[in-house]
């Protein structure tokens, strides 16, 4: 799961490449409006807080207006820290101004679609990838700022099968390495012939020469420039089986479920001897009938279903494919008619019709960054979310409610938002203290309703108070800076243990006694414990931590207990310790 916003800007795809089911099953392409992708980008910003959108779809640079949309989006969301990300770019319609555009708030990824390095194969393909663009497009992101880039391979096509494809690849990354130095992720992935493509004719490599193949590339790529990695080449054998398989395939489905096969669509819940069990256990060849090339003569499982597209046109493409001849891209008026537009089912190109915009952020930041000190709850599930998240959620919140949060500079922009100390997972707290800038100069009892009212259950502003900024322009220290302590309660959470808190402070106070630790301590109450943790010789006092070692156990919450942090204490120079408030005067 990838956690940012997501704008469909254009179904469908121009280009006909060979292998591509998605690209045949969605025709014609469609480009919306760029007003309604607007319109979409500012609900995903204003109503659910994102900051990185991703403008999606098959072939994304192909969307006609597609520099014009992005000097717009940025115009209108640069200022408030909101970036873009283009997905699957084609290197023959990859535009270097994009480069400027998606730059402007912070470098997102670059991924190109290579899939097969040699300039006759592309042919086949439908594809026409030149190196010295690739090298170009390179070269002038590297003097940008980007640091990598990442490029997908497919073993196994039919116009590579029965070459070298292995060797052409890691000679093709090599040569740009020598030529463009970087940091290179290469993700391999293996062909499987898909049903109402060109290419559902076509043979499939085997499980285990896929893996030789994709093992070999990752060998012989060295580690220090490239980052390999390759789809699990049986998950690939199952998909070929269920993709180009009939009724039958089903059964075998059942069986590996049966099986305990659940999750299997995630590789590390792949359960391979389920599905082996069930292959093995059928009464018909599998290997041989999900690998072997399919006959012209003989219907395929599939031809009952209608995409659209004639299987004459699908046939005509394969013999193109064969002599390594181009189909053009679709376009008004149609050149290669293949069946799909009928009716109101035609070509839209809207992407024209974008409003330019004048790019790289023109809209300006409204108002001066103030910061505001607060202290927050979290408690029932909310304990069990992450630091990181919890950095999201309350930056997310801020920009639900209004209110525009300040962000860093340089490659990758985060919220200034710093807390005092990270909570452990699995603790709750009653005052954690936090800051935030935001532009502007909001009201405190504003922002905190507000704010509250958009954070999720279990997460709650208890207190908020604007710090006024120091005359002479100095920086107020960091809350971690300040950090001096905290302390907890530990109570039983209702479920039976065995542990009584006598036994829990007994051994907690043996702990700080052997590691000859003085400002630490424990106090019993009639139905908890009072917990003093302050920066000491063995760390800065993470609770959880400590309870592992005094109570000896890997896991101090599955032992029935409830620990939660009930305040923060903030260092005075050497004159003891207060709260943050005070600190800061406030």
């Amino acid at each position: 799961m990838q956690d940012h916003g997501v704008v469909e800007i254009m179904r469908g795809c121009p280009n006909g490449c060979r292998f591509c089911q998605a690209g045949y099953m969605y025709r014609p392409h469609r480009e919306k409006d760029a007003e309604l992708i607007i319109a979409e980008v500012d609900r995903l910003v204003t109503r659910s807080g994102y900051t990185e959108i991703t403008l999606a779809s098959l072939s994304t640079g192909d969307y006609s207006g597609i520099l014009d949309l992005l000097k717009n989006l940025n115009d209108r969301y640069s200022s408030r820290g909101v970036s873009f990300s283009l997905p699957s770019l084609k290197i023959s319609s990859f535009l270097l101004p994009i480069l400027r555009e998606v730059k402007v708030v912070r470098k997102t990824g670059l991924t190109f679609a290579v899939e097969t390095p040699e300039e006759q194969w592309q042919l086949c393909l439908n594809k026409s990838t030149e190196a010295e663009k690739i090298t170009d497009i390179l070269k002038h992101a590297r003097e940008l700022g980007w640091k990598g880039a990442k490029f997908y391979f497919m073993i196994g096509l039919p116009p590579s099968f029965n070459e070298d494809e292995e060797n052409a690849i890691v000679r093709f990354m090599q040569s740009l390495y020598a030529q463009v130095p970087m940091n290179y992720t290469v993700n391999v992935g293996t062909f499987v012939p898909k049903p109402h493509t060109p290419y559902q004719w076509a043979p499939m490599l085997d499980e285990r020469e896929a893996f030789r193949r994709a093992m070999y590339i990752k060998k012989s790529l060295s580690k220090r420039f490239f980052k390999v990695s390759f789809h699990d080449t049986f998950q690939s054998f199952l998909e070929a089986m269920i993709s180009r398989g009939d009724e039958r395939a089903g059964d075998i489905i059942e069986k590996a479920f049966r099986a305990g096969a659940v999750l299997d669509a995630w590789e590390e819940h792949l359960d391979k001897n389920a599905w082996r069990s069930a292959i093995e256990t059928a009464d018909w060849d599998v290997a041989a009938e999900t690998l072997t090339g399919r006959s012209f003569e003989k219907p395929l499982p599939w031809d009952v279903i209608d995409l659209h597209v004639a299987s004459g046109f699908l046939a005509k493409e394969r013999e193109k494919s064969l002599k390594g001849e181009l189909t053009g891209a679709c376009e008004e008026p149609c050149g290669h008619n293949c069946g799909s537009c009928r009716g109101e089912r035609s070509i839209r190109q809207a992407g024209r019709n974008a409003e330019p915009g004048t790019g790289t952020g023109a809209s300006q930041p409204d108002g001066d960054c103030v910061k505001y000190l607060f202290s927050f709850k979290k408690l029932d599930a909310a304990v069990y979310l992450s630091h990181l998240n919890l950095v999201r959620i309350f930056e997310r919140a801020f920009i639900r409610s209004g209110f525009q949060p300040c962000y860093s500079e340089g490659f990758n922009p985060q919220p200034k938002i710093e807390f005092a100390q990270p909570l452990s997972l699995g603790v709750e707290t009653h005052g954690d203290m936090c800051a935030v800038e935001l532009k502007g100069n909001p009201g405190c009892a504003e922002l905190e309703r507000a704010c509250n009212s958009a954070l999720p259950e279990g997460i709650g502003i208890t207190s908020i108070r604007a710090l006024p900024a120091n005359p002479d322009g100095r920086k107020p220290p960091s809350l971690m800076s300040l950090y001096a302590g905290s302390d907890y309660t530990v109570q039983p959470d209702g479920t039976s243990s065995g542990l009584s808190l006598e036994k829990v402070a007994e051994k907690l106070e043996g702990y700080f006694t052997r590691k000859n630790i003085t400002n630490c301590g424990v106090s019993a109450g009639a139905e908890f414990l009072e917990v003093k943790i302050r920066p000491h010789s063995e760390g800065r006092g993470n609770i959880l931590a400590i309870l592992r070692e005094a109570l000896d156990t890997d896991e101090p919450l599955g032992l029935g207990l409830s620990v939660a942090r009930t305040r923060m204490w903030a260092g005075t120079g050497g004159k003891g310790e207060a709260d943050y408030f005070s600190v800061f005067n406030v």
